[in-house]
Order: structure tokens, then C-alpha cells, then sequence
């Protein structure tokens, strides 16, 4: 909405103080407050139309918010404007939904090639259901259950190496009963013993839900086992 607003107060400025059949690009001021305003207006205007792919003819445009103020009939009659428009958007979506499935096809693509590259590492397990994982160190104490509670401290990164959860940045470790963490980590961490410190790699079905940031993207964890507190004396 402030979007909308901003473009109109910028043509409402500009076609108040300039010639607009004047073949030569008008002559601005930065210095001026005023003009310092409508010139990040316009860019701002121009970037958004570049970045949707939108490609305007100056003419056009400015004769129809012309026409529009000084309260002329249009010259294209409104069915014929909203069969317009709503192609326009139309055309927009679906460009839209092409580059969110390419960028969650080339997502899909890295975490991929990153986790065929990470299985063929030296002592690297994968499990039936994708999940991979090392043994930095074994740990000796009990092994959780589904419904114990897990003491665990982690770094979590996404496969291009971005961190986004790490309860070592918040100072302290996390509780949680086992059976209710992302899948990934209900089955790597019912495999590990207390004190133990593995590397875990999930691909996406494994990991976090749809309609999340993660979603589509294989993640990291750094995790180590603090401690595994029973059913019974977690209760």
C-alpha cells in the first residue's frame, strides 16, 4: 500500500512540474529537498518495476495519469483496461511461481550433491532413510528412549554453511523429549549414547515442515548428548 501511495505522490509531483511531451529528459536539481525525494521515489518505483519484470512505455503511462487527473474519459474503455490488468497479473504470477520452483529446484540440487559428496566421506553412515551421520566421539552413558527427555547442545547450519539455530550463541543447552524433535533428530539421537558428539546431515524429508524458511533444504547438526534424564525421573 505505501508503495501505491509513494508512486502516486511521485507522478502526481512530476506531472505538476514538468513538461511531459518535452523530448528532452528534464533538468533536476538534487540539491533541492523536494526533488531529492522524488528522484528516490522514482528510483525506488523504477527498481520495483525492474525487479518484476514489467517493461513501461514512458509515453503511455504518463498520458494515462495525465488523462486520469485533469478527469478525461479514458481512451481505452475499462472492460478492456481490467482484461488488461488482470493479465498483467496473471503474467506475474505465474513468473512467480516459475522462480520459487527454480530456486527450490537448485535448493534441492545443492543439498543433493552436498550430501553424496558428504556420504563418501571417511566414516560417514547412512541410514535407511537418508539420514547421515559421523561419530565424533562414541559416549559411553545410557541411550535415550522415545519418550526420555534428551539434554543436548548443537550447532545447526544449512548445507551452504549459513548457521541458523546454536544453543552454544545462547549460552546453554536444551531439553526435549525425544519422540517430539524434527525426525531427523528422534532417530540420530536414539542411536547415540550419553556424551556422545556426532555430525548429522538431513535431507529435507527429514528435517523441517513445508512452509517454513528450511523447508526444501538439507541441514547440519553438530550435536552432542549431554545428558538423558529416563521417563520416570524425568516426570
Amino acid at each position: 500500500m505505501m508503495k501505491v501511495i509513494f508512486a502516486a505522490y511521485l507522478l502526481i509531483r512530476a506531472l505538476g512540474q514538468c513538461d511531459i511531451v518535452h523530448a528532452e529528459p528534464p533538468t533536476i536539481d538534487l540539491s533541492d529537498q523536494a526533488q531529492r525525494i522524488d528522484y528516490s521515489l522514482g528510483s525506488q518505483l523504477g527498481n520495483d518495476m525492474r525487479r518484476i519484470h514489467v517493461e513501461i512505455q514512458p509515453d503511455a503511462f504518463r498520458q494515462g495519469i495525465q488523462d486520469a487527473l485533469a478527469g478525461k474519459p479514458p481512451r481505452i474503455d475499462k472492460r478492456g483496461m481490467e482484461i488488461l490488468l488482470v493479465d498483467i497479473k496473471r503474467r506475474l504470477r505465474r513468473r512467480q511461481q516459475s522462480t520459487k520452483r527454480q530456486a527450490v529446484a537448485d535448493i534441492r540440487a545443492h543439498g543433493k550433491r552436498f550430501r553424496a559428496e558428504h556420504a563418501a566421506r571417511k566414516g560417514v553412515k547412512t541410514t535407511d532413510s537418508g539420514l547421515q551421520y559421523e561419530i565424533l566421539s562414541p559416549g559411553k552413558g545410557l541411550r535415550p528412549g522415545p519418550r526420555d527427555q534428551v539434554v543436548i547442545d548443537y550447532v545447526a547450519t544449512r548445507a551452504d554453511g549459513v548457521e541458523f539455530n546454536s544453543t552454544y550463541r545462547r549460552g546453554k543447552p536444551e531439553t526435549y523429549r525425544l519422540d517430539k524433535l524434527i525426525r531427523g533428530l528422534t532417530e540420530a539421537i536414539g542411536m547415540m549414547h550419553e556424551g556422545a558428539k556426532w555430525r548429522i546431515v538431513l535431507p529435507p524429508e527429514l528435517a523441517f515442515a513445508r512452509h517454513t524458511p528450511l523447508e526444501n533444504r538439507t541441514v547440519v547438526y553438530t550435536l552432542t548428548l549431554r545428558k538423558v534424564l529416563p521417563e520416570k525421573s524425568a516426570q
